[in-house]
């Protein structure tokens, strides 16, 4: 199989692993009355939100991430499954990063609780983003997590002296890992809560863990990660992710196709476990008040037609 891009509108064809993810038809999904566009229509949306709701309201650590994954395919502002997709994602996500780093930035110099709300609220943008932008991409959020989860737990150890050992996250990976249920934000948090850090390789020994760490280099990591995530994107698309012009020459083979969500997944897993790792260290919270904070604004921005900034003034709650 060859896919040809065709310079306008949908550069290859979605071959979905979820009903999450679009098919091949996406020209027929239409807007609503405000001019956003759902996956498969509005009652679907509804039926989502709905389902969301059920959850926050019983207890949302029990949340399944693929439920987020097909909330975040509500109301975008491009039709899915489109080069226009990729590029709004790319901007959004350049425009969330710089905000999360001006609101820790922010929290290091005044260590109040609004400073900490500020930075919860700037996560749940970028895993927003991130997870929209995946998604246009093809990648399914449970099997990332599972996948990336099984790729940290395999092999790694602590060395301490002469002895080695698990890390002390190491149960909860593999739990999350082998999961035979949908991976929920219990998972995400067990393993948070348990210590886990961003080690420069999945696979390795650790000489030490650090009981004090910052989140710094957690931004960093998140940063490098979003950004390959959308140029990753761009490529499969075969457009330039600076310019948005269609690479006329490129002809894209399903493998490469295959490669891209491969390179993609992982990347959207390390970057759940990352916002939640800034929660935990910046602020003291979780995925749970990241996702809980951010379903309520943009699902209240979107009721408003208020999804970018550009799009009117927001009141106060949801800014």
């Amino acid at each position: 199989m060859v896919y040809v891009n065709r310079g306008e509108g949908l550069a290859r064809p979605l071959r979905p692993d979820s009903p999450v993810i679009l098919g091949e038809t996406p020209d027929t999904v239409a807007s609503d009355s405000l001019g956003l566009f759902h996956h498969i229509d509005e009652a679907h949306s509804q039926a989502v939100h709905d389902q969301m709701g059920m959850y926050f309201e019983q207890n949302p650590q029990t949340l399944p991430l693929d439920l987020y994954q097909q909330w975040a395919t509500i109301a975008w502002k491009t039709r899915h499954g489109t080069d226009a997709s990729v590029l709004r994602f790319g901007d959004k996500l350049d425009e969330e990063l710089t905000e999360l780093k001006q609101a820790l930035n922010e929290l290091a110099g005044n260590n109040s609780d609004q400073s900490k709300e500020h930075v919860t609220q700037e996560l749940g943008d970028v895993l927003w983003v991130a997870t929209a932008a995946a998604t246009n991409a093809g990648a399914t959020m449970d099997g990332a997590i599972k996948a990336r989860a099984y790729e940290y737990v395999m092999g790694i150890r602590v060395i301490d002296g002469p002895d080695s050992r698990p890390p002390r996250w190491h149960a909860a990976g593999v739990a999350a890992a082998t999961s035979f249920g949908p991976v929920t934000i219990q998972h995400i948090r067990a393993v948070i809560d348990n210590g886990f850090d961003n080690y420069p390789s999945p696979v390795m020994n650790v000489y030490g863990e650090d009981d004090n760490p910052g989140f710094d280099d957690v931004y960093m990591d998140l940063f490098v990660k979003a950004h390959l995530l959308h140029r990753t994107a761009a490529d499969q698309y075969g457009i330039d992710p600076n310019t948005g012009e269609a690479r006329g020459d490129l002809i894209m083979h399903s493998a490469f196709d295959i490669a891209a969500r491969q390179t993609i997944n992982p990347l959207l897993a390390d970057i759940v476990l990352l916002t939640a790792l800034i929660a935990h260290r910046a602020t003291g919270g979780s995925l749970t008040d990241i996702v809980t904070e951010n379903v309520r604004k943009v699902s209240g921005r979107a009721k408003q037609g208020l999804v970018d900034k550009a799009d009117g003034a927001r009141p106060d709650e949801l800014k």
